[in-house]
């Protein structure tokens, strides 16, 4: 069989016109389908994501809540002892960001707390509340936050019920990357 530069020479018209066939469709495939870059992007997005817990998603969820809290708070109350105490990693955003109090049940340890606050200035102070982490698809997971100012001015007003929404990018949770105005935080039906 003759040979040119180093390639078969097909003889077959039947089989010379699949060749060819398969030869255009490859180059089209490869003209009109993503990038290597883009195909390593699309896979890596597509990683599943380990289970939300409130250690992965409280941080970034507790900035979030309080970010579009109005009046900004400057401290921060957490209630321990109950099921609604803020998981450690919201704790420290927390201190981090300003003073930070714990919150007891009791009545009587509350007034000592409020007499501290007082104190200390009249400063809004926001106590933040947890209510738990959810995962809603495979792709998306939430964190619930719910609050009440605690002396000065806005002593009693209550911070809205909220879950900040998560998705699923690169095999890790983040908060999606352009929400709009007030999609930072979708609101929760009540009694979830």
């Amino acid at each position: 069989m003759p040979q040119t530069l180093g390639m078969t020479i097909i003889r077959n018209s039947r089989l010379r016109g699949a060749v060819v066939t398969a030869g255009v469709a490859s180059v089209l495939l490869t003209a009109c389908g993503p990038s290597g870059d883009e195909l390593a992007t699309r896979r890596a997005d597509m990683r599943a994501c380990a289970e939300p817990t409130a250690a992965r998603l409280g941080q970034a969820g507790v900035q979030r809540y309080i970010a579009a809290r109005n009046p900004k708070p400057v401290r921060f109350l957490n209630p321990i002892s109950t099921d609604s105490a803020v998981p450690a990693s919201a704790m420290a955003y927390l201190n981090a960001t300003g003073p930070t109090y714990l919150f007891p049940p009791a009545e009587e340890q509350q007034a000592i707390v409020r007499a501290k606050l007082t104190e200390a200035g009249s400063w809004t102070t926001l106590l933040v509340a947890f209510h738990g982490v959810e995962r809603v698809s495979e792709r998306e997971a939430e964190i619930r936050f719910s609050g009440a100012y605690v002396g000065g001015a806005e002593d009693g007003d209550a911070a809205p019920r909220e879950a900040v929404r998560f998705v699923c990018s690169g095999g890790e949770w983040a908060l999606p990357t352009a929400p709009s105005a007030d999609s930072s935080a979708v609101p929760v039906p009540r009694g979830a």
